[in-house]
């Protein structure tokens, strides 16, 4: 019999399923939204010749890191959530790019950028620790962490 998963809670690998609805409740979810509207703010400065191009990546990129967090929580099975967090964490990087190269280009002060980046080193942290714990159960069959068991490191 299957137990049933509710918020914090955790399940026996050889069942591998996520029932997590409420992604509100992991704090690397939060992290990325502050830093999609951070981003947001920052790219509104940005002149509309030349780089709207740069402002539509950037804010893209930014959003899909918690877009993606948030669908691998609806997902079945650990294994899809890992993948859902793998995606976030490449969106985070080209999120890195994109500061990157604005300061780069003075369109963003490198004080800013510093900031940024710096929230994005920690949330790329944060979603490789949950992508490890998770995909660490897979292999090893111990209980898989619920996407509200983990990410709050």
């Amino acid at each position: 019999m299957r137990p049933a998963v509710r918020c914090g809670r955790i399940v026996r690998a050889s069942r591998a399923r996520t029932n997590v609805q409420d992604f509100t409740k992991l704090e690397v979810w939060r992290r990325a939204l502050r830093l999609a509207v951070a981003i947001d703010r920052q790219s509104r400065c940005f002149p509309r010749n030349g780089y709207g191009w740069l402002t539509a990546q950037m804010r893209r990129a930014a959003a899909s890191i918690g877009a993606n967090i948030a669908e691998g929580c609806g997902q079945r099975s650990a294994r899809e959530f890992s993948r859902f967090l793998q995606m976030a964490i490449a969106s985070a990087s080209e999120v890195q790019h994109h500061l990157a190269f604005a300061c780069g280009v003075g369109l963003i002060p490198p004080r800013d950028f510093s900031a940024l980046s710096g929230e994005l080193t920690q949330l790329r942290r944060m979603l490789t620790a949950l992508q490890n714990r998770v995909r660490e159960s897979l292999t090893t069959g111990d209980l898989v962490p619920t996407a509200n068991d983990s990410g709050s490191h």
